[in-house]
């Protein structure tokens, strides 16, 4: 409709995006929900149906942030999710030793963003913290 493309390659496009191998999808959708884009933002960049990529995602075991809703937390088990956030955060330290002394070049606009995103993303780790260690007290 804007005019960048005609009708015959518009349709090999669509084609193309068709005919890629079930591997190359699964990793089109673990690295777009890994960038915290929901089912419906990846429909639109890989060209499948925002159902299809749900199925898929499930049946591989992917989790794309944006479609977690309260609803389908509670199907989570807590072992695994705790397990899972301490081995994440984990990997995350190891980045974060590395990043550290490498951050020149930063400008504080860049910072102030970066600290806005870091302070809402410690605000239910430290709750979790807290509620944990709150726990390992009472023994």
């Amino acid at each position: 409709m804007s005019g960048e493309m005609n009708i015959p390659q518009a349709k090999a496009q669509i084609k193309s995006k068709q005919k890629k191998p079930a591997s190359v999808r699964i990793q089109e959708i673990t690295d777009l929900a890994a960038e915290g884009n929901n089912s419906s933002q990846i429909e639109s960049l890989i060209g499948l149906s925002a159902k299809r990529v749900r199925r898929l995602a499930k049946t591989h075991d992917i989790t794309i942030p944006g479609d977690v809703t309260s609803s389908n937390l509670t199907l989570i088990k807590p072992r695994r999710a705790i397990n899972e956030t301490c081995l994440t955060l984990s990997a995350c330290a190891t980045g974060i030793n590395l990043i550290i002394n490498s951050l020149e070049g930063i400008t504080a606009e860049e910072a102030k963003d970066w600290v806005d995103d870091i302070s809402t993303s410690l605000k239910p780790i430290n709750k979790l913290y807290r509620t944990l260690r709150g726990i390992a007290n009472r023994e």
